[in-house]
């Protein structure tokens, strides 16, 4: 009886967890209906209501960030287009809309130089989501395993070159993968980044009121967060510049 009561949860729980996802499904397409009407203000709504549900896909952030750009905040189409791009990082489209919001923002913050060998490898280390990286990885980490079960089993596949020379092969391929994946995990999980939501905002030397103003920010700004203090956040921009700003004006990716 326990057992069968613990089976019924478990169904009750499952039906309830298909039944949230069917309703969030829903809302989802009525926001991208709302959206094609014009109803911008309302599809925000509906999609902002289905995050605070806890549901979050690349899809449902690239859409937040294409209607609040047609509501002309560029600071939110920005940073769910970057929230988006995080979660899928191989999508086009996502890039192009990204770079087009990031054309109406303010400041202009230059990168500094950077040899063509580091961009080539900047560029071959991004070129996978991490969710790509981890079923590449979990991949090629079964197929040795299968290789290498195969060849306890069996005699002859344990001494035929071509499969000794494949789980040669398959090793090296599975180290770089497992590095690369641990790298952008370890990025993911350590660097913190933010978008500038006011329209202007004033960053301090320190996280006081009475502090000097060191540069001013605008909508849309990408800053890297640093550290944080009650309600003030270290930031820095890719040029090298650090200061403090309120987190209330910020909104992290």
């Amino acid at each position: 009886m326990k057992k069968m009561g613990l089976t019924l949860i478990a169904v009750l729980l499952l039906v309830a967890g298909a039944a949230h996802s069917d309703e969030s499904q829903s809302q989802f397409h009525q926001a991208n209906q709302l959206y094609e009407q014009g109803e911008y203000a309302k599809a925000v709504e509906v999609y902002e209501g289905i995050l605070s549900d806890g549901k979050e896909s690349w899809q449902l952030y690239f859409n937040l960030g294409n209607t609040y750009y047609k509501l002309n905040q560029t600071g939110n189409a920005i940073l769910n287009y970057e929230r988006a791009l995080k979660l899928n990082s191989e999508n086009q489209d996502i890039r192009f809309n990204l770079q087009l919001a990031n054309l109406s923002t303010v400041d202009r913050i230059p990168e500094p130089p950077k040899a063509e060998w580091i961009q080539w490898i900047e560029t071959i280390v991004n070129a996978l989501s991490l969710s790509t990286l981890v079923w590449l990885t979990i991949g090629l980490y079964a197929c040795l395993l299968i290789i290498v079960s195969l060849q306890n089993l069996k005699q002859e596949m344990a001494t035929s070159s071509s499969v000794r020379m494949l789980r040669q092969f398959l090793i090296p391929v599975l180290a770089v993968a497992t590095i690369w994946f641990g790298y952008r995990w370890y990025k993911f999980e350590t660097e913190a980044y933010a978008i500038v939501l006011q329209q202007k905002v004033s960053v301090s030397s320190s996280p006081t009121t009475n502090s000097t103003e060191v540069f001013e920010l605008h909508e849309g700004t990408k800053v890297r967060i640093e550290q944080s203090a009650d309600t003030w956040a270290k930031i820095r921009l890719q040029d090298g510049k650090v200061g403090w700003l309120r987190t209330s004006a910020l909104g992290m990716i």
